[in-house]
């Protein structure tokens, strides 16, 4: 029974709003040891909210942003090998989740 290594939060933060959701976020990462891929809507709502893709945002287990890559439109993140290598031995080195 594994603990996950990556979370998705999918959220409607408004722009005005963005740093609470990228705090929380990685807040999340530190706490769980994972990547967390926060990916918020965007547009305009019927509200005339404004929201922006560009706060979609990846954090690793240290809540490091991970850069991500854009193409047509889309937000790319890799998660390689050696980025969930560094994930598993921070894990091994720091096991806080088996405190839970």
């Amino acid at each position: 029974n594994l603990p996950a290594e990556v979370m998705i939060v999918i959220a409607n933060w408004p722009e005005k709003r963005a740093n609470h959701w990228q705090a929380l976020l990685k807040a999340r990462a530190i706490e769980n040891q994972s990547f967390v891929l926060g990916l918020n809507r965007t547009g305009v709502d019927g509200n005339g909210i404004e929201y922006d893709e560009a706060f979609s945002v990846l954090f690793d287990q240290d809540g490091n942003e991970v850069p991500f890559e854009a193409d047509k439109g889309l937000l790319l993140w890799e998660l390689d090998y050696e980025r969930m290598s560094i994930l598993r031995d921070w894990r091994e080195r720091f096991p806080a989740l088996k405190d839970i």
